[in-house]
């Protein structure tokens, strides 16, 4: 049994809208600590047919109860104590829809809950801006549904702009062609549609132009689907990947121009259009292209964080299980809490390591800036993370643990840095030829050499893990450098005296100076 199982709560989130039901299925912990049990989505096609008439169907209605009906059971399966159902577009918007709500709860036994386009978007933003790690900037988000488009602007916690188009893929299908229609779309339809958007989104469009943003980030299954197809089609014209897949507007404008003259069953037999999608996937692309083109997007990232993941992190926000630590931060934590990492130490090597890193930069041994000193942060407080498999080579587990555990907020760089200093805390020197910074550019590799004698000296001061040495400031003597370390324990020290002397040889050959020792 890992750490936590046996002692958690277990929750869903259901978020049906137009196109598609998902369900987030997790376990989760006293300290914010949760793991995926179950994500999955289904095809329900709620909002089909209902546009020109603003009722469900009941075949729609059909299809979503059975696929609500299996989420209900998988969830009951999984032991889920609270279930957080939503619906969007299609249910809030129809005028049957106390009817539709009335047959999930008896037929499914759920409390299906009706959210507003702004309570949509919110929920998004909070789901995407939780991914990723933002900083001070602020971002666009873009979330192309079935029935409605969602554009915010916001940052890591907060957002300064909501709002919620009808424009989404099959609305638009239902408002262009007829129910039947699995044709091609001609040049001047194509240009209809894209008028409508910019028709529907006038307001917002113009309110976002004027506003400042350096990132931006487009979620849901078309924007997904909508990359791939371009990444199958135009390689040469995909951006290498940052925070996620890419996709131009270049790549978006060719992508149409092949779809369009196609048949949906010709579609089809394109790489990345789905059976389900290969009628909608044209008017998906007419609203991402039109978005772009108002707004002078060159490109977007593309996320599959969405609706349900911003359930979760509100669901944590309203039940305490969040401690208000910025993303990457509590990503560590959730990580090391997860597999009973020695937070106490951690925490400890974290603040010597830090120490060392502060007072060596204002003796001018290094200028690699607060990135760095962040990273090194994270990398201290889970340096010991692999004692989860073994005590031995727990670094080179540590270091697969941190590379392959998906944290969230870091680039791909980042994580690499972090796993490398993990790897080398203990154990052999890194080496140009290593293939664990191989791929490291000349700041990464930097920050590995002279952050990893940091974490390594860090590791030294406290091999008995009982604190004896609370702080460490490098200080100036001539052309040497004195190493000052407070003593909580000063008859004690011999073991961390031993191991931080060992160290000597290594803080030279990085920094070329001599340390000597002072116990105050």
């Amino acid at each position: 049994m890992g750490p936590g199982e046996g002692n958690d709560r277990r929750a869903a989130f259901i978020d049906l809208g137009t196109n598609s039901a998902r369900v987030l299925v997790v376990s989760l912990r006293n300290d914010g600590v949760f793991h995926v049990l179950s994500d999955q989505k289904e095809s329900v096609r709620l909002g089909e047919g209902e546009f020109k008439t603003n009722r469900l169907t009941s075949d729609a209605m059909d299809r979503a109860i059975l696929v609500l009906s299996r989420f209900a059971q998988l969830a009951r399966s999984l032991g889920v104590s609270d279930v957080m159902a939503v619906a969007t577009s299609a249910t809030r918007d129809a005028e049957n829809a106390d009817v539709f709500i009335n047959r999930v709860k008896k037929e499914a036994g759920l409390d299906l809950k009706i959210i507003s386009g702004l309570e949509e978007a919110r929920l998004i933003h909070l789901g995407v801006a939780r991914g990723y790690h933002l900083g001070n900037d602020e971002a666009l988000f873009i979330d192309i549904g079935g029935g409605s488009t969602e554009l915010i602007l916001g940052g890591q916690n907060d957002f300064s702009f909501l709002d919620s188009l009808k424009a989404g893929t099959i609305r638009l299908y239902n408002d262009f062609f007829p129910s039947d229609y699995v044709g091609p779309v001609s040049k001047e339809l194509y240009r209809d549609m894209k008028r409508y958007v910019r028709g529907r989104g006038i307001r917002s469009l113009k309110h976002i132009r004027s506003s400042q943003f350096k990132r931006v980030f487009a979620s849901s299954g078309t924007a997904r689907h909508l990359q791939e197809i371009a990444a199958g089609l135009f390689p040469d014209l995909i951006d290498v990947p940052v925070d996620g897949p890419v996709l131009s507007l270049d790549a978006l404008r060719k992508v149409s121009r092949v779809l369009c003259p196609m048949s949906a069953d010709e579609r089809e037999k394109v790489k990345g259009v789905s059976s389900r999608r290969k009628d909608i996937i044209i008017t998906g692309a007419a609203i991402m292209e039109t978005v772009m083109e108002e707004l002078s997007l060159d490109r977007v990232t593309v996320t599959d964080r969405s609706l349900r993941n911003g359930m979760l992190e509100d669901y944590l926000v309203k039940h305490g299980l969040i401690e208000g630590l910025s993303i990457r931060e509590e990503s560590v934590l959730r990580l090391g809490r997860s597999c009973g990492f020695d937070e106490r130490h951690g925490r400890h090597i974290a603040k010597l390591a830090l120490d060392l890193f502060d007072s060596s930069g204002k003796l001018g041994l290094h200028d690699l800036g607060a990135g760095a000193r962040e990273l090194l942060y994270y990398a201290s407080l889970l340096h010991d993370i692999g004692m989860f498999l073994s005590f031995s080579d727990h670094h080179h587990h540590g270091a697969y643990i941190v590379r392959n555990a998906q944290l969230l907020g870091f680039t791909d760089m980042e994580l690499q840095i972090m796993s490398s200093l993990v790897n080398y805390h203990r154990g052999k020197r890194p080496k140009k030829s290593d293939p664990m910074i191989s791929g490291l550019d000349g700041w990464g590799v930097a920050i590995v050499r002279k952050c990893g004698v940091f974490l390594r000296m860090a590791e030294s001061m406290d091999r008995s893990h009982r604190s004896i040495i609370e702080g460490a400031i490098f200080e100036s003597e001539g052309k040497r450098v004195r190493l000052s370390l407070s003593l909580r324990e000063p008859e004690e020290w011999e073991l961390e005296r031993w191991a931080v002397e060992r160290d000597m040889t290594d803080f030279k050959k990085i920094f070329g100076r001599t340390f000597s020792l002072l116990a105050v």
